[in-house]
């Protein structure tokens, strides 16, 4: 028989959940720090826990969970369902410190928690954040990361290697149109333009900014570096849920900044944000380019639409693995500004690149290169078949979106009034040609 405390502050859901008597209710009680006291004199096997007799940040949860863990108790937590980000990042907390059971209320009956207390399962059950969170089907997950840190199963850092156009506009389309909340890092410290490419050119502060962004790297990985800190130090893009971490050119940045745990800022935005883009010089040599890829779930290797390019890309790779360490499961090519009349067929790269290290093709588009004289980036208005194919290559990243109903009947009108535009002016051609 198994000894348990009962705290759901409700008489409605103790008679829900009602045990049998398998189970000794040795207390029930309606407030955390009473029920943390009494940890100190009592002795049980399991707790059932209300989420909502605590504030929103759950603290007492925090540290009712490692009181628990440090006498051995099992913890099942009552909760609703899980939609937002906070929420998400206090259950990766408790999940850490061996709450491996969250149930909500939709769904409660004795028999369930009795299930639950005499079968403690070894580990996390990701079920949850599947079903609530990422509202798709349950997909099988690789655990590369829970021993440190369990968060949202789909987190994910990507980093792109010398090429910041293409960082600008996967992370705006990911942001977009996936929904996704995304931090940017650039390390590329021989300027990348990538403030360019999202639409901030001239909008840094100097030395102060300077200053601001040395602090961030000297205080990351410690206590006194939060997710609130870090962004008043960052660019956020107006109306996208993305923040930009951007080192101001300087030409002796890279010399003051080499020596910097750039491993412990990625870590801090894997745990803050769903999606973190490393934006990377392209050098093989450039050892924070080594470490960014290291920390990454993929580094995407653009390449042009021919075939030295490809033959450079995979050169590239293969020093990367051989010389460097990196996972080539990591690695992945991608053709950037792809030209069907003048580059190779793309049943070339299909061939010569394995399916799975192959993300496809972005095409070449004229919007894209008259914009980069202009303030306004193609980053933030990419349309058509051209977000098809971004939203197609995160997708095969493991990150979904679509356009949405009202972007699709923004294309359609404007292309009929492009249509009824050109029969215009046919129309009055023909007449001008026939009163001539």
């Amino acid at each position: 028989m198994l000894k348990v405390i009962l705290a759901t502050g409700s008489p409605g859901i103790d008679k829900q959940i009602k045990l049998s008597e398998k189970c000794t209710i040795v207390d029930n009680v309606g407030d955390l720090s009473e029920l943390l006291d009494l940890l100190n004199y009592v002795t049980v096997d399991s707790l059932v826990v209300n989420r909502l007799l605590d504030d929103q940040e759950g603290v007492l949860l925090v540290k009712l969970a490692q009181a628990a863990k440090a006498k051995k108790i099992n913890v099942v937590v009552l909760t609703d369902k899980i939609d937002s980000y906070e929420e998400r990042q206090l259950i990766s907390s408790l999940a850490n410190l061996s709450v491996f059971v969250f149930k909500t209320f939709d769904n409660l009956s004795g028999k369930l928690i009795e299930e639950s207390i005499f079968n403690y399962p070894e580990r996390f059950d990701f079920s949850i954040l599947a079903e609530t969170i990422v509202k798709e089907k349950a997909v099988p997950v690789i655990e590369e990361r829970i021993v440190e840190s369990i968060v949202n199963f789909h987190n994910k850092v990507i980093t792109v290697i010398g090429n910041s156009e293409l960082t600008a506009e996967l992370s705006a389309v990911a942001a977009i149109h996936c929904k996704r909340n995304v931090c940017v890092i650039d390390i590329d410290f021989l300027d990348s333009a990538l403030d360019s490419r999202l639409g901030f050119e001239g909008k840094h502060n100097g030395d102060q900014k300077f200053d601001s962004q040395r602090h961030i790297l000297d205080n990351a990985g410690t206590i006194r570096l939060d997710k609130d800190s870090f962004e008043r130090y960052c660019l956020q893009l107006r109306g996208v849920p993305a923040h930009v971490f951007y080192i101001t050119y300087r030409h002796d940045n890279y010399k003051m900044f080499s020596g910097s745990r750039i491993d412990k800022l990625i870590d801090f935005t894997y745990r803050n944000y769903d999606l973190t883009f490393v934006n990377v010089n392209g050098s093989a040599l450039d050892k924070l380019t080594i470490v960014a890829i290291n920390c990454s779930d993929y580094a995407i290797i653009s390449i042009r639409g021919d075939r030295i390019s490809r033959r450079q890309g995979e050169n590239y790779a293969l020093y990367m693995q051989e010389s460097c360490g990196v996972s080539r499961d990591k690695l992945r090519y991608l053709v950037f500004e792809y030209d069907e009349s003048t580059d190779a067929p793309k049943g070339y790269f299909k061939a010569n690149i394995p399916g799975e290290l192959f993300l496809g093709y972005i095409s070449r588009n004229e919007k894209r290169i008259r914009r980069r004289n202009s303030k306004v980036p193609f980053a933030l208005k990419i349309r058509g078949k051209y977000l098809d194919e971004y939203l197609g290559i995160l997708l095969m990243l493991g990150i979904s979106g679509k356009r949405g109903a009202r972007e699709r009947f923004k294309e359609k009108k404007n292309l009929f009034f492009r249509l009824l535009k050109f029969k215009t002016r046919k129309l009055y051609r023909r007449v001008k040609w026939v009163k001539s």
